[in-house]
């Protein structure tokens, strides 16, 4: 019986560790199955947004890439079309100016004495208006690189155009220089007979720039320049200013025009009123090219006048009219039309 009982009992025993083994067994098996089937779709489901996060991530960058570049090409381009059309504005202003100017003076070399003054000062104040109403909605009308620069330092003008004006006003008075060269080459050999002279009987750089009176220092001549501009300036800030004149754009050029008329009859006499440094010095750099050689900037050392003496004038009369008049006018909002 005892024997009975014991191999029922390990029968039993056996039994149950089978079972046990097996369901332990199927139980691990089915766990792993269960884990590696979750553990599979888990990666593929994050590798499947993982590639769709990088591929949107990827065309988000490309279309912010490409519409960041084309705008950037299409401001670069208006900035390129805007400073080149201000350039060229610019350049035809001062040729325009300086090329009345040059067949003015022509027009006194080859004519008469005495009435060479009077006639410079109409003329001089005359072509400043056709000048001015040519080009004053594109660029303002900017022929004088003192005015520009003072403007710049009051704030009434961008400093970011400032350069590539000067440039363009400066290489526009060289331009008209040529012009007027070529134009009248022949009556200019006629009078001089080819011997290009600074002073004398027969000098004829006069046409192109100016030159002091014999009886004139270099210090009364960079005076009369710093009071002419002066005068020049803080008529240009009265006139072009809507709050204080309400003068209308037409009519800008015609009392900026009077006003060079009057400068060249009141203060004209010493040096010949340059009042403009890009009038000055790009048509004695021609001269210097031209076969009148270095006399153009050497003689009685005047040549810096024309340039110092018109910046310093210019930048007094813009902060005089600022601090003085301005300052005490209602204050508003500027217009487009206010800074050039």
């Amino acid at each position: 019986m005892f024997q009975v009982l014991t191999s029922t009992l390990q029968s039993g025993v056996n039994a149950m560790f089978q079972v046990l083994t097996s369901t332990l067994h199927s139980g691990v098996n089915a766990m792993f199955q269960v884990l590696t089937s979750t553990l599979q779709s888990g990666v593929n489901t994050m590798f499947q947004v993982l590639t769709s996060t990088l591929q949107s991530g990827v065309n988000t960058m490309f279309q912010v890439l490409t519409s960041t570049l084309h705008s950037g090409v299409n401001i670069m381009f208006q900035v390129l079309t805007s400073t080149l059309q201000s350039g060229v504005n610019a350049i035809f202003k001062v040729l325009v100016s300086t090329l009345q100017s040059g067949v003015n003076a022509m027009f006194q070399v080859l004519t008469s004495t005495l009435h060479s003054g009077r006639c410079q000062c109409y003329v001089s104040g005359a072509h400043i208006n056709p000048a001015l109403r040519c080009q004053c909605y594109v660029s303002g009308a900017h022929i004088n690189p003192a005015v520009t620069v003072a403007l710049t330092l009051v704030g009434k003008f961008p400093k970011e155009k400032l350069c590539h004006y000067l440039i363009a006003q400066y290489l526009g008075a060289l331009v008209a220089s040529v012009l007027v060269f070529l134009t009248y080459y022949e009556a200019l050999a006629e009078f001089d007979g080819g011997e290009r002279v600074v002073f004398g009987i027969k000098e004829t750089a006069s046409i192109w720039t100016t030159y002091p009176k014999e009886f004139v220092s270099i210090g009364g001549c960079f005076f009369d320049q710093v009071v002419g501009t002066f005068i020049l300036m803080f008529v240009v800030c009265a006139v072009t200013d809507n709050i204080n004149m309400e003068i209308h754009r037409s009519l800008y050029a015609l009392y900026i025009g009077i006003t060079v008329i009057v400068l060249g009859m009141s203060v004209g006499y010493n040096c010949g009123y340059p009042l403009n440094p890009a009038r000055d010095l790009s048509p004695r750099l021609f001269l210097l090219m031209a076969g009148w050689g270095k006399q153009a900037f050497i003689y009685r050392h005047y040549w810096w006048v024309g340039i110092v003496g018109p910046h310093i004038g210019a930048i007094l009369g813009a902060f005089t009219y600022v601090f003085f008049i301005e300052a005490q006018l209602p204050k508003r909002e500027l217009k487009p039309h206010d800074i050039h």
